[in-house]
Order: C-alpha cells, then sequence, then structure tokens
C-alpha cells in the first residue's frame, strides 16, 4: 500500500472532475482487494485532492467507528470498538483512514506560516486606515509574532480579531473544496467549530411552505451558514420561550437582539424577510448601538462582529 503511485495516473482521467468516487470489490475477505483499494485511497488524497473517506457500516456501530477514526482511543483499540471490523476486510482499511486524518490535520497547521505571509497586506491595510487601537495591534503583528497568534486562534478559539479575520478565507477555502479543517475548537459551527456572528431570518425556498421564516446562522470563520430552531438558544440550548427575550430599536427596522436569560449571551438577527437585499454582516454594522445597549444590560454577544463588538 505505500508503494509508488505513478501506475494509477491512468485513474485521473477516469476520475476525471468526479467530487464522489465508489470503490467496490467483487469478493469479500480478499487481502489483495483490500491492499488494492488503499493505493487507489491514497492516489484519490495524494494526487487528486479527495479528503473525505466513508466506509459502509452497521448504523450503531460505526458512530463507535466513526469517533476511533477521529482520534477517540489507541490504534490498537479498534478490535474491541468494532469486533467485525477485521473480519469483515475492513480493519485495514479503517486504521488507513485514521492515518490519512492525522496526516492531514498536520498538514492544516502547515498551512498557518502561509496564512501569515498572505496576511501581510491585509495587516498593512490595517495600519495605514484602521482606527487607531486596531492600527497599533496590526503594526505589532507586522514586527513579528503573527504566525504564533494564528496558531492561537486556530487551535484554541482564542478571540483574535487580526487572525480571524486573516484566517477567514483559509477556513472558507477549505469548507468549500471539502477539506476538513482539523481544529480543536467545538463551538457553534457545525463545519470549523467556530462562533456565529450573525443571524438572519429568510422565507424558505419554494411555493407555499406556509411555516414562516428560517432563522439562519452565519459562522464567523468559514462563512458556513445553517438552519436553527427558532426558538433556541445556540449558545446553551434553551427552549423556554420566557427566557429567550428579544429586543428591536424603532431606528434599525429588522434588526434585533435575540438574547438568552440563562447563559446571558446574544445574537443580533436580520429580518431578510422583509427585505432580501440585505447583507447581514453589513446591517450589522449599521445597528452598532444595539450591541451596545445589550452591553449595557449585562448580555455578551455569542461571537464578534466586523466591528469587534
Amino acid at each position: 500500500p505505500h508503494a509508488a503511485l505513478d501506475d494509477l495516473e491512468g485513474l485521473r482521467q477516469i476520475v476525471g472532475d468526479a467530487r464522489v468516487v465508489a470503490i467496490g470489490e467483487s469478493t469479500h475477505f480478499v487481502q489483495e482487494f483490500t491492499r488494492a483499494r488503499e493505493r487507489v485511497l491514497r492516489f484519490l488524497a495524494e494526487r487528486c485532492g479527495f479528503s473525505i473517506v466513508a466506509f459502509e457500516f452497521g448504523f450503531t456501530e460505526a458512530f463507535a467507528v466513526d469517533r476511533w477514526v477521529q482520534g477517540e482511543g489507541a490504534e490498537s483499540e479498534l478490535a474491541q470498538v468494532s469486533p467485525t471490523a477485521d473480519a469483515w476486510g475492513a480493519g485495514e482499511l479503517l486504521r488507513f483512514a485514521a492515518g490519512l486524518l492525522k496526516a492531514q490535520a498536520s498538514l492544516r497547521a502547515a498551512d498557518l506560516p502561509g496564512v501569515a505571509a498572505a496576511a501581510g497586506p491585509l495587516l498593512e491595510y490595517c495600519v495605514g486606515s484602521g482606527p487607531k487601537e486596531l492600527a497599533a495591534d496590526a503594526r505589532e503583528a507586522l514586527a513579528g509574532g503573527f504566525e504564533a497568534r494564528l496558531r492561537a486562534y486556530w487551535e484554541a478559539g482564542e478571540f483574535d480579531y487580526l487572525a480571524r479575520a486573516a484566517l477567514q478565507p483559509y477556513a472558507r477555502m477549505l469548507r468549500e473544496t471539502g477539506q476538513p479543517p482539523g481544529r480543536g475548537v467545538s463551538g457553534t459551527c457545525v463545519f470549523c467549530g467556530s462562533g456565529a456572528w450573525i443571524s438572519c431570518r429568510r422565507i424558505p425556498p419554494g411555493p407555499g411552505t406556509g411555516e414562516g421564516a428560517m432563522r439562519m446562522l452565519h459562522c464567523a470563520l468559514c462563512a458556513f451558514v445553517w438552519q436553527v430552531g427558532r426558538i433556541r438558544c445556540p449558545a446553551c440550548g434553551e427552549e423556554d420561550p420566557e427566557k429567550l427575550p428579544s429586543f428591536t430599536a424603532p431606528q434599525h427596522i429588522g434588526v434585533r437582539i435575540e438574547a438568552c436569560e440563562s447563559c446571558k449571551t446574544y445574537v443580533k438577527s436580520i429580518d431578510l424577510s422583509l427585505d432580501a437585499r440585505r447583507v447581514p454582516e453589513i446591517d450589522d454594522l449599521v445597528s452598532l448601538s444595539m450591541d451596545l445597549w445589550s452591553t449595557e444590560h449585562g448580555y455578551v454577544r455569542m461571537e464578534p462582529g466586523l466591528a469587534g463588538l
């Protein structure tokens, strides 16, 4: 399985621009087929840019196996996690997938120096055009140590406005190309684990849905947008309507503060059902007075917005 892959180059034309490749076998329990699949998987991952491996498995057993592949437990514990994995010839492939995931995670970390170098123009812009405090921070970042700040934000989630701004294009690229971010952070975003910095309400697609506007959250890092319950705190999961107040201001029509009395956090919501042309991240800047009001009343924003509040 670790042999050179040059002899598999003919597969590139067969794969073409496909985003999903299914690999089967004509007979179970044949080791040669397993070894051949490993080489094909390596070729797809190393030379064609594929980054996700999915296996057919029993429904309940698959959850335990997935946790093991993600790094929970020692390599020697696979037989305990899934007694049938080796019997069905999947053990070797699962061990390969676990190793591949670890390699991808190390590649993600290795990419951070490239992000730091590419962030030069952004930092220089902040020095020349940013507010006094931000300009000073950017000047300090240019002087050195910015790569460490990027790593701290990426690996531990320590909020850093400039680090987040520099990593946003990188995280979005990973999401759009289907590459796992490999972060050790578990926030509200189901892809990268970052926090949601804005919410919006939009009309569901299709005629006559009759269920009202959908509530969507926008990730501050990778720009992923996903639907959440309308009566639920995205930070702590509170679902008691009496503990989920919302606040509006007459000068900012269609903008509201969706707060939670249980965890004292809030997210700002932009109602796109009133005007679909709005851009939530920009409308957020126009209504900063509502963030100041929320802070004065003891609420903390789930994730700072573009203004850093």
